[in-house]
């Protein structure tokens, strides 16, 4: 076994193994909520969301616009922009990826909200239509995968070295690899996030749209915070399990097969 299998292999355990992890912290959030632990807290942040929207009544217009871009609707129409671009600079496998890790993230939050059935809140008046359950937040889960995932890929335009299993799927990726990777001087620092400095900005605007879709729920009466929480810790585990096909670099049109 050379060197690269191993390395594939390990970036397949560490993903699935964080991936099963994530799982089992959504399970133990959703056996505490029902039990009664997390009550004071979720009381408490909901009629704080109840002062908030009595006292600022102008911050509900713009919480009701970040839940209408973190609706499935609005994020599918942000994914198919996206996975369009990427087709057009000829980056088939990241628009492939992209379409797949969120289609795929929606599918699984949708399976789980039907495993626990969780009631909606009733603390306030719902600002918002809904009609699925509770238990963990779709809109919290789905921008965690989608922005998360659009942050990743800001390595396709930086230039930043792929991950080992894009690797085997990209004709002659290796050599390019090797020789941007001679010429630059760059090497991966970190498993999850890169490094780099560079790519601070794309994670740090996908964490404020992220933290501002899933207080918007909680805002609009129709999500606890442990809902918020548990569909966060949802998408993070998807994207650590997805990483492992993550694409390589610019310039490569690749495909799955």
């Amino acid at each position: 076994m050379d060197a690269r299998s191993i390395s594939d292999r390990r970036s397949w355990q560490r993903g699935a193994g964080i991936f099963l992890l994530a799982l089992l912290a959504v399970l133990a959030i959703a056996l505490l909520q029902r039990s009664g632990w997390f009550d004071p807290l979720n009381i408490a942040a909901m009629k704080a969301a109840g002062a908030g929207r009595a006292g600022a009544p102008w911050i509900t217009p713009v919480m009701m616009a970040a839940s209408i871009i973190g609706d499935t609707v609005g994020r599918l129409l942000i994914m198919a922009a996206v996975a369009i671009g990427l087709l057009y600079r000829r980056q088939r496998y990241a628009a492939q990826w992209l379409a797949l890790v969120t289609v795929g993230g929606t599918l699984l939050n949708t399976g789980l909200k039907q495993i626990f059935a969780a009631p909606r809140p009733e603390l306030l008046p719902h600002l918002d239509i809904i009609h699925s359950y509770s238990f963990p937040s779709g809109h919290s889960a789905g921008t965690m995968i989608l922005f998360g995932a659009l942050a990743m890929l800001t390595r396709l335009e930086l230039g930043a070295p792929p991950s080992p299993s894009a690797l085997s799927l990209s004709k002659g990726s290796t050599s390019s690899f090797r020789k941007k990777r001679a010429s630059t001087g760059s090497a991966r620092t970190g498993w999850f996030i890169p490094g780099e400095g560079q790519y601070a900005p794309a994670y740090l605007a996908a964490a404020l749209i992220i933290a501002l879709i899933g207080t918007s729920r909680v805002w609009l009466g129709v999500h606890w915070p442990t809902d918020v929480l548990a569909g966060w810790i949802e998408g993070l585990g998807w994207l650590c399990l997805c990483r492992y096909w993550l694409p390589t670099g610019r310039g490569q049109d690749q495909s799955v097969a």
